[in-house]
């Protein structure tokens, strides 16, 4: 599986939380988006098929939001109005977590095996008026992963 690099165009003043998404799909298994050594000047990234297929490396477009806030939460605007943001970094497992008002997991791809432990990863969270955004930023352990969320259990 191939690592791609990223180059910001201009650097930031400390690493800044990632947020990536693939831009297309050109098929029906499950992927997902990892990305590692994040820094000021940029960061790598590899897609993840689900483990039961093989062959080459996959390539699609990705759309990234890098953000730097160095008090981590505040206000900004969107589509003019006024809107509460958070910035978290978490280690997360495929235990449920606590993350503001929501629980995160980390939950295997089991097409290959039915193991479903995952260790920890780095997480980087963003939490913007009632939502959640997640991406997985380190790779500890090479089985592919999605990021789970729900409300956090009363």
């Amino acid at each position: 599986k191939t690592w791609y690099e990223v180059k910001f165009s201009h650097p930031f003043e400390t690493p800044p939380k990632l947020f990536m998404m693939p831009q297309d799909s050109l098929s029906d298994h499950a992927l997902a988006v990892r990305a590692d050594k994040i820094n000021k000047e940029g960061f790598k990234y590899r897609l993840d098929p689900q483990e039961s297929v093989s062959g080459k490396g996959i390539s699609l477009p990705l759309a990234y939001l890098a953000i730097q806030s160095p008090k981590k939460e505040g206000w900004i605007f969107l589509d003019g109005r006024k809107e509460r943001y958070r910035l978290v970094s978490q280690e997360i497992t495929s235990r449920w977590q606590t993350v503001g008002v929501y629980e995160i997991r980390l939950q295997e791809e089991q097409s290959a095996d039915s193991e479903t432990n995952h260790g920890s990863e780095s997480v980087h969270v963003l939490l913007l008026n009632n939502a959640l955004f997640g991406q997985v930023v380190s790779y500890r352990e090479a089985d592919t992963v999605s990021l789970r969320m729900r409300k956090k259990v009363k």
